[in-house]
């Protein structure tokens, strides 16, 4: 018996509200060059793409993602994957418990009109090539208490 795949989930035009809100400028950063390279995630992780893109293969045969700026993806605890980044890459990351990972995969998302509250969110995120907008929609947070 074959444990579940692992999905990757993306998530496109999230809120730039909900980006403060989850206070994304305060996540982790990595910067990573053109390259390719093997990850096992042992524990999930929610990262916001700042610049760039990449593609992600599973290595279960699951289908390739590709994220680029602006995208917040899902990273699931258990997936084993090839990173391949196409350019520079800048993302913001936090590791997440699996009902936080569950909640930000399955939220819905949100659709502002352009010049609302978009206004300063590349600045906040350190993006520099930011053509379109997008921001992040999270449901649940680490750090509250419940």
């Amino acid at each position: 018996q074959h444990a579940p795949r692992a999905e990757i989930s993306v998530t496109r035009f999230p809120s730039a509200a909900r980006m403060q809100m989850e206070r994304i400028d305060r996540w982790t950063e990595w910067v990573a060059d053109v390259s390719s390279f093997p990850w096992r995630y042992t524990t999930s992780e929610v990262a916001y793409i700042v610049e760039g893109e990449a593609d992600i293969l599973p290595n279960d045969g699951g289908e390739q993602v590709s994220v680029r700026q602006g995208d917040v993806v899902t990273l699931p605890k258990g997936l084993s994957c090839t990173w391949y980044i196409k350019g520079k890459l800048k993302k913001r990351y936090k590791y997440v418990t699996d009902a936080n990972a569950y909640a930000y995969k399955n939220m819905e998302n949100d659709h502002p009109t352009v010049g609302s509250v978009y206004s300063g969110i590349p600045e906040i995120l350190g993006a520099t090539n930011i053509n379109e907008h997008r921001g992040f929609n999270g449901i649940l947070d680490d750090e509250r208490k419940f």
